[in-house]
């Protein structure tokens, strides 16, 4: 029964969400009518938790401030304030290491974007990666090619590592996918095809 609940509580709207109830109840209303009835009647207090796909479970989500002759937005102030904090260091952790995020935030300063709408920007964007890898609608990069080609080989990781520039417990990692870094894939790839 949870796994055809689970559609529900993971709709996207809440026309999507009647619909999947729908076909729950079709499947369980025979059976559980009770569960159908605390559904309907609680159906109003179920719709802002659908919300949560968006950043308004943080703090991220632009608010409109606008005066006669501006349009801006500023955060919400409601919410979880330690997971804006979290979000707010996942983006500065980004803009310190990843460069797709580095390129986002220069370009959208050189179109005259204040920082703090940049990191609202890069916060939302987080928000919604972080909702979808916890629903399961994350894609996550494959590995699992690297170490039996290192092996086949015979290349040690201490080889693979110098080659490469990292620490060998680097590359032990990013094999077995607990660390992904897909421009250090990319290059091991490489590697691993001329070695």
């Amino acid at each position: 029964m949870s796994r055809d609940l689970r559609p529900i509580y993971t709709a996207p709207s809440e026309s999507a969400a009647k619909e999947r109830f729908t076909d729950f109840m079709k499947k369980w209303g025979q059976q559980y009518p009770a569960i159908i009835k605390m559904w309907n009647t609680a159906w109003t207090e179920f719709v802002p938790f659908l919300d949560c796909h968006s950043p308004r479970c943080a703090p991220a989500a632009p608010i409109p401030v606008s005066s006669r002759r501006t349009d801006r937005h500023r955060l919400c102030r409601g919410g979880d304030r330690q997971a804006n904090a979290a979000l707010h260091h996942i983006v500065e952790v980004r803009l310190s290491y990843d460069t797709a995020t580095q390129n986002y935030r220069d370009t959208h300063l050189d179109k005259g974007w204040a920082i703090y709408a940049v990191f609202r920007a890069l916060k939302r964007a987080v928000a919604r990666q972080i909702f979808h890898a916890l629903t399961g609608k994350c894609a996550v990069p494959d590995y699992t090619d690297l170490r039996p080609a290192r092996r086949a080989k015979n290349l040690t990781l201490t080889a693979a590592a110098q080659h490469l520039g990292v620490w060998p417990s680097r590359v032990g990692e990013l094999e077995l996918g607990q660390r992904p870094n897909d421009e250090l894939a990319e290059r091991y790839r490489e590697w691993l095809h001329t070695a």
